[in-house]
């Protein structure tokens, strides 16, 4: 039904928003159209208004009730009221704007940052395959760019058109009232100019929205990589290489954006010519018709007054037409992301082990099957295995054999195409999140935030919820007290960007401490200790 690409994506937005929101968006319409009726009344009543000053007679004919013409001096002060009250109307009109424009730029920041919260916890809660098959530069772009773009590029505009289409037509309507024959002649010139500038930039605006999209999300991926492997980028010499493929498609991102920027640019320029051409025509005309200037004179100042409004509507039109048009990528790229993350329901952790929810006998695997998405071949094929309470277990085997994929089914971020995970004889994923709950898991390589020590151990807490005896029993378990005792911050210490200002020891005991935090039943360790000394490492065993 909706064939365009703009309209499809106006479609798929309204399917995004809920009830709520859309009572919010006909409110809004509302505030639109009686916007675009004061302007109407403001451009309208400056025919009469200018007819009244240049031949103050004419108030007789107003004022209909009167059986007495207008003295002078009578003549003089209704001038003054009428004068006042004009003036009056549009400081009232434009305050009526103002507040009207508040209200539309309230209801999309508003929306900005729910759908942007909505679709980072779509992204959070979604499985651990999915963020296998996607780039991280891709989600970052989504979340921090492409949903500020559709909301300022896309709904924004869309809303200023709205409101500059219903000015419009209620302007044409007013002078078409006045001068039938000249405003045809006029509106149908001024639609076939305007439709032809549209068809023009139409489709070139589409294709460089598409490549915005597609290069932007380069750019961010170029920068994590650059920057990501700093140690290694130096080591081997690559700056100028990570340098070249940065500003390559930084420029291919902008070179869409300077189309886009000449596209909304370009209308002022366009309609402006157009304006004043029609106008000298307008007076041309008027004058072979009337003959007299005094005669032409309140349908010039009519005009002039609709040109005066009308030309800066036709330049918004244009250009934001052509954002929308422009960012019907980023609505397409993010639609189907958004429509999971409205159905999504976030699992909810246990915020305590119970201690009857405690592993206390044994884990089993039982023929266990997993294939990666994509994948040509089986990663894992019948592995049966039990695991006692207590056990120290230790998986062992070549590069590529399964020990990290065998590990990922245990913490339940993966699921087994085939047979069954279970703990004290039940299927870890009747419950998942308490099975997680009670495990430690330190990964090899440990992720740390630009943040300080005690929040990186209580990772994600906020202050009021780290429980300092915890804390501290983690801190000591793993071999850190020392370590921080000298540190004249303490816990307090701030990391640095991915733990750069902590030696690789430090930074694993910072992922065992954090492990341990939780206190948990269960602790998986992928190769965690590499980068202890055996005296440290023996102490964290020990713990």
């Amino acid at each position: 039904m909706l064939k365009h690409p703009a309209l499809r994506s106006l479609g798929k937005i309204w399917h995004l928003l809920d009830q709520r929101d859309r009572w919010q968006v006909l409110g809004i319409f509302l505030l639109i159209l009686i916007t675009s009726l004061w302007e109407a009344a403001g451009v309208g009543l400056i025919f009469p208004f200018i007819a009244v000053v240049e031949k103050p007679a004419r108030l007789n004919q107003l004022l209909f009730w009167r059986t007495t013409p207008l003295t002078p001096t009578e003549e003089h002060q209704w001038l003054l009221l009428l004068s006042i009250s004009l003036a009056a109307l549009f400081i009232f009109k434009n305050l009526f704007i103002v507040v009207s424009t508040y209200i539309q730029l309230k209801f999309l920041n508003v929306k900005q940052c729910k759908f942007s919260v909505m679709l980072l916890r779509s992204y959070l809660f979604k499985p651990y395959t999915f963020h296998l098959q996607h780039n991280t530069a891709t989600l970052i772009q989504n979340v921090a760019n492409e949903i500020s773009n559709v909301f300022s590029l896309y709904l924004l505009p869309l809303l200023i058109c709205i409101s500059e289409l219903l000015t419009v037509f209620a302007i044409f309507t007013v002078i078409f009232l006045s001068a039938p024959l000249i405003s045809t002649v006029v509106i149908a010139l001024t639609v076939v100019l305007a439709y032809l500038f549209f068809r023009f930039f139409r489709n070139r605006l589409k294709q460089a929205g598409l490549q915005r999209v597609q290069y932007a999300q380069k750019v961010v991926q170029s920068i994590n990589e650059a920057l990501g492997g700093i140690k290694e980028t130096k080591i081997l010499g690559r700056e100028q290489i990570f340098l070249e493929t940065y500003s390559e498609n930084l420029l291919r991102d902008k070179r869409a954006s300077i189309f886009r920027e000449i596209a909304f640019q370009l209308p002022r320029s366009y309609f402006e010519t157009i304006g004043v051409i029609l106008l000298i025509l307008i007076l041309v005309f008027s004058l072979l018709q009337r003959g007299t200037t005094a005669q032409i004179l309140p349908l010039v100042s009519l005009f002039a007054a609709a040109a005066f409004r009308l030309l800066p509507s036709a330049n918004r039109l244009m250009a934001n037409l052509g954002n929308i048009i422009f960012t019907t990528a980023s609505v397409d790229a993010l639609y189907h992301d958004l429509l999971e993350a409205r159905t999504l329901e976030p699992r909810q952790l246990p915020a305590v082990v119970r201690e009857n929810d405690i592993f206390r006998d044994r884990l089993e695997l039982i023929d266990v099957h997993y294939t990666y998405p994509n994948a040509p071949k089986p990663a894992l094929c019948g592995v049966s295995l039990t695991i006692k309470r207590g056990e120290m277990v230790g998986f062992v085997g070549a590069s590529g054999a399964g020990k990290t994929t065998l590990v990922d089914l245990i913490l339940g971020l993966l699921e087994p195409c085939q047979g069954d995970i279970r703990v004290d004889g039940e299927s870890i994923y009747t419950n998942l999140a308490k099975w997680q709950r009670q495990i430690g898991y330190i990964p090899q390589t440990i992720y740390l935030s630009d943040d300080t020590l005690r929040h990186n151990i209580a990772f994600g807490l906020p202050d009021a919820q780290i429980d300092e005896a915890a804390l501290w029993r983690a801190v000591e378990a793993a071999q850190l007290a020392e370590f921080v005792d000298g540190l004249p911050a303490g816990l307090d210490t701030v990391v640095g960007e991915r733990g750069v200002r902590l030696s690789g020891g430090q930074r694993q005991r910072v992922g065992i401490a954090r492990a341990l935090y939780h206190n948990p039943s269960v602790l998986i360790m992928d190769e965690a200790t590499a980068a202890l000394d055996n005296q440290t490492e023996a102490g964290v065993m020990d713990a």
